[in-house]
């Protein structure tokens, strides 16, 4: 049974006026508003509602307060709830509800495009991850199948007949012989590049080492300035060889250097005489920094090899900082004569003391990267006489000569790169009565062939009196290449020696692969040090 609850109806009234309002209207006749009217009446603000009567508004929510126990009026109600359309109350409502409805809208369209896309993203994941999942699978199935076929063949190689055994093991010989020769091609194909590119004018002049005088005509270089550009950009020589007389201070020094460097085109040999003692042009200048070391007879009175060692090492440290890359020692000589053109810068007469000696100092001087050049080949331990006075011969027989280079096959074995030959005639072992420089069987003989030197060949002075005294300067410079020479040391007159050479290709005589077979030596140890 429903209860009831009495409820004040005349609250309600307004709904009854405002239904018969309606009716009358609805009888009348339309006619057009008055616009005057209208617009005031519109104009206006609404009416406030009398104080005996209840907004609609509050009508509902009034109603939507009333509990179960009022549903025996709700016929009555729905009939009195008559909603007015034209109202500006109901006509907000229909607005706001609008842009509810239009904003839900766009919120679901968002949502179900952000669904398309990541169900789209989530679909391609999945495919890429299928093709990856594959592509492994068939990448282990390969790489399987290669172990497989590996531990076949290794299988065949673990047990084979003996005979087969013996087969292999030559073919692993030659696989590491091939890796050696792969590192050697690798400097000849750096070699080979260069000297292809050369004209044949730079080729003869790579083989001369001069001094900056004998280049720009100059009485003393002590600077590197257009002279020395122009005259390189002619004269495209191998070497310079430099004395107390280019050195001023150790600015001037450094400048030098480097600026002839930097304007050569190719790599130079800068050499210089660091023997120890007084044969030391560094030491011995105008530069008071410089240490001195001890004269190489010295160091072998006092019998300790460390010595020859510790003075490669000092020579090789001030050598370099101002950028001579070439040292004209040690002497190979071996003698205890005092009155012997090398006693100076001879290690003594003890062979197993020199060759030790000789091998510590070179060891040293490549320490700061110094090439050593061991002088006087193959020795003037017994010779008395300078050639730079004159033609000098020694009666020493072949097999005195051969006892008597041991100290250069250690020295060029303990890495010593070039040697310089001396200017002796000797006429007993050497019938042809050519000075050691221009002498095949100095240089063919003994140095290339009984040593196995293959290495840089220097000629000795060509501008010695043992020397011009019997040729010209083109002469020395064809005859010391025939004989084997890599590098014409100091001729007499350079572009007289340089024309000669430059005809004797010319015309034949000298081939210009031989004049290669000298630039392959050279450059090898030029550019050997940007492998290193």
């Amino acid at each position: 049974m429903r209860k009831s609850r009495k409820v004040d109806e005349s609250k309600f009234d307004f709904i009854e006026e405002y239904a018969k309002a309606v009716e009358e209207a609805d009888s009348k006749p339309v006619s057009e508003p008055d616009s005057e009217t209208d617009s005031e009446i519109d104009s206006k603000p609404d009416p406030e509602p009398a104080n005996d009567h209840v907004p609609f508004e509050n009508i509902r929510s009034e109603k939507v307060e009333l509990t179960e126990a009022d549903e025996l009026m709700e016929e009555d109600e729905d009939d009195e709830e008559e909603i007015d359309v034209n109202s500006p109350e109901y006509k907000r409502s229909l607005r706001h509800k609008r842009r509810v409805r239009n904003q839900i809208l766009a919120y679901i369209s968002l949502l179900i495009v952000l669904l398309i896309i990541g169900g789209g993203a989530a679909y391609g994941a999945y495919t890429l991850k299928g093709v990856m999942d594959a592509k492994k699978a068939e990448e282990e199935a390969a790489r399987l199948q290669a172990e497989a076929e590996a531990a076949a063949q290794e299988e065949i190689v673990i047990e084979p007949p003996e005979s087969v055994v013996e087969q292999t093991e030559p073919e692993e010989t030659v696989e590491e012989e091939e890796v050696v020769e792969e590192e050697v091609d690798y400097l000849e194909e750096m070699v080979t590049d260069t000297i292809s590119q050369m004209s044949i004018e730079d080729k003869v002049a790579q083989l001369f080492m001069i001094t900056p005088e004998a280049l720009t005509g100059v009485g003393a270089a002590t600077k590197a300035g257009e002279g020395t550009r122009d005259a390189l950009g002619q004269y495209a020589v191998g070497g310079l060889v430099y004395d107390r007389k280019n050195i001023e201070s150790e600015d001037q020094l450094t400048e030098l250097i480097e600026n002839t460097r930097n304007m050569s085109k190719y790599d130079l040999f800068l050499a210089i005489t660091e023997a120890g003692g007084e044969y030391s042009v560094l030491s011995g200048s105008a530069l008071d920094d410089i240490p001195a070391v001890d004269a190489p007879a010295d160091i072998a009175a006092g019998g300790d090899t460390s010595n020859a060692y510790n003075a490669g090492v000092t020579i090789s440290s001030y050598m370099s900082y101002f950028g001579f890359n070439v040292d004209l020692a040690p002497n190979g000589s071996m003698t205890a004569d005092e009155a012997s053109v090398s006693a100076a810068v001879s290690y003594g007469a003890d062979e197993a003391t020199a060759t030790d000696m000789i091998s510590q100092m070179i060891s040293g001087l490549q320490t700061g990267k110094v090439n050593a050049c061991m002088t006087d080949f193959p020795g003037t331990g017994s010779i008395t006489e300078k050639t730079a006075d004159g033609k000098v011969e020694s009666e020493l027989s072949t097999d005195e000569i051969s006892a008597q280079i041991l100290p250069y096959i250690t020295g060029t074995a303990a890495g010593a790169r070039l040697v310089r030959v001396n200017n002796v005639t000797y006429t007993a072992a050497d019938e042809s009565g050519m000075p050691a420089s221009l002498s095949e069987y100095v240089i063919g003989k003994l140095l290339r062939g009984d040593m196995a030197f293959d290495g840089i060949v220097v000629t000795a002075p060509l501008n010695e009196k043992a020397v011009t005294e019997s040729f010209t300067s083109a002469e020395a410079a064809v005859y010391a290449l025939t004989a084997g020479a890599d590098i014409l040391y100091m001729p007499e007159n350079f572009e007289e020696a340089y024309n000669g050479l430059m005809e004797a290709v010319s015309n034949g005589t000298i081939p210009e692969s031989r004049i290669d077979e000298s630039l392959d030596r050279i450059f090898r140890v030029k550019l050997s040090v940007y492998i290193e």
